[in-house]
């Protein structure tokens, strides 16, 4: 029989609800415990999906039965709970971003290196169906030479308490990048950011993060929290053809204004069973801090230029196949 992962989910909120959905419905996983400061937010998501409530991370791990922890806290408390997930030797599943700074991330990585533990971070839209078809179209030889990245993506007054709009919602389009430029995020990259923070909450709330990348396209990327409207729409453009994709509501995906078949498929149902199987098949992640690290040091040149009025700030991605992040989680022996 094949083995059954125990879980613990660490928040209850929007996001962990959602989690603890799919974890109850996946295979070879055992939703043991669902944490929460709110005890009767613990209890609903219990009723709804199963397991225990706890009141913390530290009373789910007296659980010997739970092998991984799965994350979904406010970002600015990711590297301690990941940090005491992993001194317990229990994989984890952790919400973006995986810590606040790369540093933290590269850390994280070598700590769960040495202990031969799986740490996959919620990168959702790496696993849309909609994302891998625009993969599949930017890496035909006949589509060219990408040139161009543009995103908008923008919410109706919804924020984030610590983290700004870049960290919160440029991320996401970071990933995406990442995921189907055929080099990804590698190599020099210029990064430009101006940013605004009219309601006076200490940070940013819309901005425009601009890189350039020395062998690659150029991407600009819109970000907003209080906009007119919700959009989430991304443009990829050789000299002679076009890929565009609308997410805001029915994603649909064009190659040159013809429609494009995607599949109808949950991407974090498949974050879920990626996560479940590097656990059990004791490998590392498709998407683990190799794939996070570039993303955080571009954000922070984002948080850096923004800070400067606008004033480019180069960083090297070259490296990213050396260091912690090499490995992206060690194989366990």
């Amino acid at each position: 029989m094949a083995a059954v992962t125990g879980v613990a989910l660490v928040g209850a909120g929007y996001w962990g609800q959602r989690l603890a959905r799919n974890l109850a419905s996946a295979s070879g996983c055992e939703l043991r415990v669902v944490c929460d400061h709110h005890a009767e937010r613990a209890r609903a998501v219990v009723d709804a999906f199963g397991g225990m409530p706890a009141s913390s991370l530290t009373d789910a791990l007296t659980d010997d039965a739970v092998g991984a922890v799965v994350l979904a806290t406010p970002s600015a408390t990711h590297a301690s709970l990941v940090t005491e997930a992993l001194a317990s030797s229990r994989h984890v599943l952790v919400e973006k971003p995986l810590a606040s700074c790369a540093a933290d991330a590269a850390l994280l990585a070598a700590r769960a290196a040495e202990r031969g533990l799986v740490v996959m971070c919620d990168q959702t839209y790496r696993f849309a169906p909609a994302v891998a078809a625009i993969g599949a179209r930017l890496a035909d030889p006949a589509f060219g030479p990408l040139m161009w990245v543009e995103s908008c993506r923008t919410n109706r007054g919804h924020d984030q308490p610590d983290v700004d709009v870049f960290w919160d919602l440029a991320y996401h389009d970071l990933a995406i990048v990442d995921a189907v430029v055929p080099a990804g995020l590698r190599g020099t990259v210029e990064v430009s950011a101006t940013a605004q923070d009219v309601r006076g909450r200490g940070r940013a709330h819309c901005g425009e993060l601009t890189l350039d990348f020395a062998a690659g396209p150029r991407a600009r990327i819109t970000v907003d929290w209080h906009a007119a409207t919700k959009l989430r729409a991304m443009r990829f453009a050789s000299a002679a053809h076009e890929v565009t994709w609308d997410d805001a509501d029915v994603p649909v995906v064009r190659h040159d204004e013809r429609a494009v078949p995607v599949a109808a498929a949950e991407p974090l149902a498949a974050v879920v069973a990626e996560f479940l199987a590097a656990v059990a098949e004791r490998r590392p992640a498709t998407c683990g801090p190799a794939q996070e690290l570039p993303i955080l040091i571009v954000l922070a040149a984002a948080s850096e230029s923004a800070a400067h009025g606008g004033t480019p700030v180069p960083v090297d991605l070259a490296d990213r196949a050396g260091g912690p992040a090499d490995d992206d989680t060690a194989v366990v022996a």
